[in-house]
């Protein structure tokens, strides 16, 4: 597995609107394979709803971004559930993310892989860890 992306990072891939903000090499790392806590599905189903929604996406653009989406290397992290209520906690308060957010962080650090974001809070909270970023 090549990095941690969070829900924003694969947005910037599979939304025509955000592709200004794709991340160098995710394109290939998302073929490679890359590793999500267990909410991530939810998440990215979540930011195709909101994008639909705003009128950001049709019909077919939606069809097409599940169909990019099927093409994506994905390993669920089983054990992220397990530390939701102890280290992403603390990363959580720590940073002042959402545990959603922390779970990114968290996964990243015990997997000593990059994390891939464009989220800014994730940045920073990255950046005061002592955390790669991917792409950056």
């Amino acid at each position: 597995m090549t990095a941690v992306v969070d829900a924003s990072a694969i947005g910037s891939y599979i939304l025509a609107d955000e592709q200004r903000h794709l991340l160098p090499g995710l394109a290939e790392a998302l073929t490679d394979g890359v590793t999500v806590p267990p909410h991530w599905h939810v998440e990215v189903a979540n930011l195709l709803l909101i994008a639909c929604r705003r009128g950001r996406l049709d019909e077919a653009g939606r069809r097409q971004a599940q169909e990019t989406l099927a093409t994506v290397a994905v390993k669920v992290d089983s054990r992220s559930a397990d530390e939701v209520l102890s280290r992403s906690w603390e990363l959580a308060e720590a940073h002042r993310l959402t545990i959603y957010d922390a779970s990114y962080l968290e996964l990243a650090q015990r997997a000593e892989l990059p994390l891939a974001t464009n989220d800014s809070a994730l940045i920073r909270a990255a950046a005061a860890e002592n955390l790669m970023l991917f792409g950056r």
